[in-house]
C-alpha cells in the first residue's frame, strides 16, 4: 500500500499545470511558457505524456517558465483561440507571440529546447530579466496615462506599415530594373541569333563558291 501511496504521489507531483481561460492570463503573465493542447482521445497525445509531465517537474520551481497543458476536449474555445491545426500541439514562448514547435517529443528533445529556447521574458512582471536599458525605459512607460501608452503601441504600428511601405517601394523599383535589364537581354540575344543566322548563310556561299 505505501508503494502505491507513493507512486501515486509522484504521478501528482509531475503532472504538468492544467490551463483553461480562468487561470489563462494569471499564470502565463510575465512567463516564457511551453504548452501542450492535448485530447484524451489522442493516442499521440497520450504516448508524450509521461516526457512532458517529467518536464514540468524540471521546470516546477523556476517562476520565468511555465510547463502547461491545455485539454481541448474542455477547453474548447481556449483551443480554438490558437488557431492550430490537429493535436497534440506544443505552443511555446510570448503569451502574446506564440509559435509551435516542431521537434522530437521525448523527454530529451523537449527539456533540451525549454533549456535553450524558453529565456526569460522582459516585462514588468519579470523585470530581472530586463537590461537596464530596459528597465528605465519600463519606469517611464509605468508613469504614463493609459492613454499615452495606447498612443505608444499606435505609433509603433505606424512604423511597422512603413517599413513594410518601404519594402514595397523599393521591391516595385527593382522589380521594373528587373524587367529592363530583361527586355535588353532578350533583344540583345535576337540580334545576336540573328547576326548568327547571317553569318551561317554567309558561310554556305563561301562553302559553294570553294566547292
Amino acid at each position: 500500500a505505501s508503494i502505491l501511496l507513493t507512486a501515486l504521489a509522484f504521478v501528482i507531483a509531475t503532472e504538468a499545470v492544467h490551463l483553461n481561460e480562468e487561470n489563462w492570463a494569471a499564470s502565463t503573465k510575465g512567463r516564457s511558457i511551453f504548452v501542450k493542447f492535448y485530447s484524451n482521445t489522442c493516442p499521440y497525445c497520450k504516448e508524450m505524456e509521461s516526457a512532458w509531465n517529467k518536464l514540468s517537474d524540471v521546470w516546477e520551481n523556476d517562476k520565468t517558465k511555465l510547463i502547461g497543458q491545455v485539454d481541448c476536449d474542455v477547453e474548447k474555445s481556449l483551443c480554438n483561440a490558437h488557431e492550430f491545426v490537429g493535436i497534440p500541439t506544443l505552443l511555446y514562448g510570448d503569451n502574446f507571440n506564440l509559435k509551435e514547435y516542431g521537434g522530437e517529443k521525448d523527454f530529451k528533445a523537449l527539456n533540451n529546447f525549454a533549456t535553450k529556447e524558453l529565456i526569460p521574458l522582459c516585462s514588468p512582471y519579470s523585470i530581472v530579466a530586463c537590461s537596464k536599458k530596459d528597465k528605465k525605459r519600463i519606469d517611464e512607460w509605468m508613469a504614463l496615462p493609459l492613454d499615452s501608452v495606447n498612443d505608444m503601441i499606435q505609433a509603433q504600428l505606424r512604423h511597422i506599415d512603413d517599413a513594410k511601405n518601404i519594402f514595397d517601394l523599393e521591391m516595385a523599383n527593382l522589380q521594373e530594373i528587373y524587367d529592363n535589364l530583361n527586355q535588353s537581354r532578350a533583344l540583345k540575344i535576337a540580334r545576336i541569333r540573328n547576326d548568327i543566322k547571317l553569318i551561317e548563310s554567309v558561310k554556305q556561299e563561301i562553302r559553294k563558291e570553294v566547292e
